[in-house]
């Protein structure tokens, strides 16, 4: 071997040592950054000369350099990252509307709705005291506030939703864009000598993008032989009609872009244009298309569909409804004069559920109600009761008044009817010649729910948990609340009478709906509201805790592949420089013995 041979072995081993250097502190100085893989650099025999039939070694090259990479490890990292963010997302959502909602054993509705039959029970030993009855308008107001608060609560988690989907999207499509990028430059580097050490640097960078967009969406990824991957968006795991898995980068070629409406997640494609639905709701809320579980999105999308609102607003409609048919036929201590309708018809616009924007128009059904005229002095007037008959899609707002006003007249008197414009029905007590005062106007019997849909006498006003509330006149005046009946037939009707108030006590263990589903008690609505609330939260907390843990394990084993050891790194550093300087002192001896050479041809 010749000395300029030597030189050459001595040259090549200095180059490859200081890579092999590069690359060791490249990883101490990476120790502590997130998602960094150690690399590896591979020290090998060069391939040896062949000179007339004699091998001469030409020294070390630098043979590779690779990452610790496990694939199968990313991809549990990967689906971890989406079951940790969903149900850190799902438990954050919950835990928004867990102050209202409260606990099964310990939830303030229920409370406030067995008090309100409390003071019912109250009232009905003592229906003429003053002190009772403002307590009934008092716990009335307490079920207004209860259910108003937690209405309000789901009712900003469900509104915030869409924003937060759009804020995550936005950040998605710029990820996505992204990893295309790196791809492009992974798979050039990977086809470019010795360029793999940014090949490396850049497939750790997508590998954090990835589980970043992992966390946001349920997704796999597929990797390619040129370094490239492909990430698909998960099919549904829930039976739902959608699309079979589909890519929202394909290698080095295309990235698509995601937006949300506020009921459907799209896709759509850079190339082409086309946009194709991933998931969907119908009008109700319903799920009718897509991907389920995983990333938060997936748990945005699943709170969505979520039907605490639903209950909750079943649960005023009937409360609603049963406690108004009730308050609507009866009669407190206040003589009542004059009634308008608080809800709103078309002057002849018929009653049919169809056609009627009124909450309760559909529970209007054949049938009549009384209206009760009594004198200035208690005493019934002639024609009393009058009996309206109700038809449903026949009779109107002018149709009833009509009829109020030919039966009174009949009579000689005693009340006046009339319609508005718009729809408001009001039923006066004509003044009272005789003694002074104005009649007394009481309503009974109603078997055709009219006056409860209607609101005239009613305690609630409103059908849902965002518009509920209390008659503003009973509030003013406690002494309004119907409390007893007056007699069907001779319209007689005495102050202390509690047949309402009974009736409402009773009404708390009776099971009824209006809205569809069983027949259930208020409190079983709340119950079952609460319960399944609850269930969604425990559900939430214990395979969070699980999924933690999942995570911690699979991090800790993509710790012992790829995470950097600083103590045998720096003894690699320290091997790398010894072999760096054994070159470099052969190059100085090298160079001595070509100087004494060239001192001998001198």
């Amino acid at each position: 071997m010749s000395a300029f041979a030597g030189l050459h072995i001595a040259s090549s081993s200095l180059t490859t040592f200081q890579r092999a250097i590069d690359v060791t502190s490249h990883n101490i100085s990476n120790a502590n950054t997130a998602g960094y893989s150690v690399q590896t650099a591979a020290v090998a025999t060069a391939p040896a000369d062949n000179v007339y039939g004699m091998a001469f070694g030409r020294g070390v090259q630098m043979g590779s350099i690779t990452r610790a990479y496990d694939e199968n490890i990313f991809k549990g990292l990967v689906a971890s990252d989406g079951n940790v963010a969903y149900f850190t997302q799902m438990q954050n959502s919950l835990k928004s509307i867990e102050g209202s909602m409260g606990t099964l054993d310990a939830t303030a509705t229920t409370q406030a709705m067995d008090d309100f039959f409390a003071a019912w029970q109250s009232l009905s030993h003592s229906p003429a005291d003053p002190v009772a009855q403002s307590g009934v308008v008092a716990a009335a107001q307490n079920i207004q506030m209860q259910v108003s608060r937690m209405g309000q609560s789901i009712d900003n988690v469900m509104s915030s939703i869409d924003g937060q989907v759009n804020s995550m999207l936005t950040d998605v499509n710029l990820q996505l864009d992204q990893i295309v990028t790196l791809n492009q430059k992974i798979v050039s580097a990977m086809n470019t000598q010795n360029q793999q050490f940014q090949a490396n640097d850049a497939m750790d960078l997508r590998d954090n993008l990835i589980r970043k967009i992992s966390q946001v969406l349920p997704i796999t990824v597929v990797p390619a032989t040129d370094g490239s991957v492909t990430i698909n968006l998960n099919p549904p795991s829930n039976g739902s009609v959608g699309l079979a898995s589909v890519a929202l980068v394909g290698g080095t070629d295309f990235a698509k872009s995601l937006s949300w409406d506020g009921t459907q997640l799209s896709m759509t494609s850079k190339i082409t244009g086309n946009t194709q639905p991933v998931i969907g709701f119908d009008l109700t809320g319903a799920q009718t298309i897509g991907f389920t579980g995983g990333g938060k999105i997936g748990a945005l999308l699943d709170m969505k569909s979520k039907d605490y609102l639903t209950q909750l607003n079943n649960l005023v409609s009937n409360m609603v409804f049963e406690v108004n048919k009730l308050t609507a036929s009866g009669a407190g201590n206040t003589s009542i004069t004059s009634y308008a309708s608080g809800q709103l018809s078309g002057l002849n616009t018929a009653f049919v559920d169809s056609a009627v924007a009124v909450p309760f128009a559909s529970q209007i059904q054949a049938g009549t109600f009384n209206i009760h005229v009594l004198d200035s002095l208690g005493v019934p007037v002639a024609g009393s009761p009058f009996n309206i008959t109700i038809t449903p899609g026949v009779s109107t707002m002018a149709t009833i008044a009509a009829d109020i006003n030919a039966q009174a007249t009949a009579a000689g008197g005693g009340v006046t009817a009339a319609a508005s414009a718009n729809g408001q029905l009001t039923i006066n007590g004509d003044p009272d010649l005789l003694n002074g005062g104005t009649n007394r106007v009481i309503f009974g019997q109603d078997s055709s729910n009219f006056l409860a849909a209607y609101e005239m006498n009613t305690m609630f006003h409103g059908s849902v948990a965002s518009n509920l509330q209390v008659d503003s006149a009973l509030i003013n005046d406690p002494s309004r609340l119907s409390v007893g009946n007056a007699d069907p037939l001779t319209s007689a009707f005495a102050v202390g009478n509690n047949d309402i108030a009974v009736q409402m006590v009773q009404m708390k263990d009776v099971a009824n709906t209006i809205t569809g589903g069983n027949a259930l008690t208020l409190n079983a609505r709340v119950e079952g509201l609460v319960s399944s609330f609850g269930r969604d939260l425990n559900d939430a907390n214990t395979r969070l805790t699980f999924h933690k843990a999942e995570a911690t394990v699979i991090q800790a084993r993509r710790d012992e592949v790829s995470a950097v050891n600083v103590d045998d790194q720096m003894i690699k550093i320290m091997e790398f420089q010894r072999s760096y300087q054994a070159a470099a002192k052969l190059v100085s001896t090298t160079e001595k013995m070509l100087d004494s050479l060239m001192g001998l041809v001198r």
